[in-house]
């Protein structure tokens, strides 16, 4: 199969191919490539391959090098409905967020990113699938957590219809976090209608903003040089980079168990030496934080889209939710106190 793929793309395999995360390494007569496997529609491979030439055109050089196929295309689809990309491979290592100058470097780099997005058209996309087109946030963020909340509802109903003897433990978990889950999306969807996170979504539209909307620390590569690379664009969304921000202080806290309630400091912090925040933006900022994207995307998982995990994946999932609502109502109280430094001009 890899010998297909690399031969639509003028490659040679001379070598093994290993799994790598959700990724291949091979190795070819040009030396080592990354090949990735997905089964998106043509409509969302333009949108993303689009972007990444915008930024590249852009002068945005921390992106992987992908390779063109035969046909000029930035991907092959097979026949099996699965389309496939090659890039070469990154010499490189995770960056570690616990690394206080690596992190502010990370913050550097999506600030970047997010810069070099401006003037992005996506007037193409107009007539763009489906999938495409909910990947266009401008304005629509409450639309979205309002239905999201809906289908926690949805998802608790689904249980409550089950007979008690079929219930299982990632069931009863899920029912004992409804409560909380709910009222903290409630309140964030409030808080969230009061800011001027439309008007500002909006203005973003006419500028152009994209989201890399994936931040995990293994979709930021450092390489020996200390040259930073952002990888994985898969999640690309189009709104203000204040969802990009939100999503990197959550990100950051919990790949560290959320042990510090101040890391978040350190991103508003190193970001503002780009974009300077107001206390409104704070706010949008926090009430992304607030909402239980982790609880409804493992509800979403198990009761949607019905992934064949192992129940022991599902209960992990939903008993960190737990673990980390109480530290991250606690992170909420710290970037309260941020705000309030922010209106009276001390950031």
């Amino acid at each position: 199969m890899f010998k297909e793929i690399l031969k639509e793309f003028g490659l040679e395999l001379i070598g093994d191919v290993t799994k790598e995360r959700n990724a291949y390494l091979a190795h070819t007569n040009v030396g080592k490539v990354c090949i990735k496997e997905r089964t998106y529609d043509v409509s969302t491979f333009q949108f993303i391959y689009s972007i990444l030439d915008h930024l590249g055109g852009k002068g945005f050089l921390n992106l992987p090098i992908y390779l063109e196929a035969r046909d000029g295309k930035k991907f092959f689809k097979k026949q099996s409905k699965k389309t496939y990309t090659v890039c070469k491979w990154i010499h490189s290592r995770r960056v570690d967020f616990n690394n206080e100058e690596e992190l502010k470097s990370s913050v550097s780099l999506l600030s970047e990113f997010h810069h070099h997005s401006l003037g992005f058209d996506l007037d193409q996309f107009k007539n763009a699938s489906l999938n495409t087109k909910n990947k266009i946030y401008y304005g629509k963020i409450l639309e979205i957590f309002s239905l999201k909340l809906r289908q926690m509802y949805q998802y608790k109903n689904i249980i409550l219809n089950k007979e008690k003897r079929n219930l299982d433990l990632f069931d009863m978990l899920y029912l004992d976090s409804f409560d909380a889950a709910v009222h903290d999306a409630k309140i964030a969807i409030r808080r969230l209608s009061k800011t001027q996170y439309y008007e500002k979504s909006m203005l973003a539209k006419e500028k152009g903003y994209i989201c890399h909307h994936d931040l995990e620390h293994h979709n930021i590569l450092i390489d020996q040089n200390s040259k930073l690379y952002l990888i994985d664009f898969d999640y690309m969304i189009a709104d203000t980079y204040l969802h990009d921000v939100a999503s990197l202080i959550f990100r950051n806290n919990r790949s560290l168990d959320f042990i510090d309630n101040n890391r978040h400091k350190i991103i508003l912090d190193a970001y503002q030496k780009y974009v300077e925040f107001d206390s409104d933006d704070i706010e949008i900022i926090a009430e992304f934080l607030r909402f239980p994207e982790d609880y409804w995307q493992v509800g979403h998982q198990k009761y949607d889209e019905t992934l064949s995990w192992a129940d022991e994946r599902y209960v992990r999932r939903i008993e960190k939710y737990t673990t980390y609502r109480e530290e991250r109502l606690r992170m909420l109280e710290s970037i309260k106190e941020y705000k309030k430094e922010v209106k009276n001009g001390k950031h």
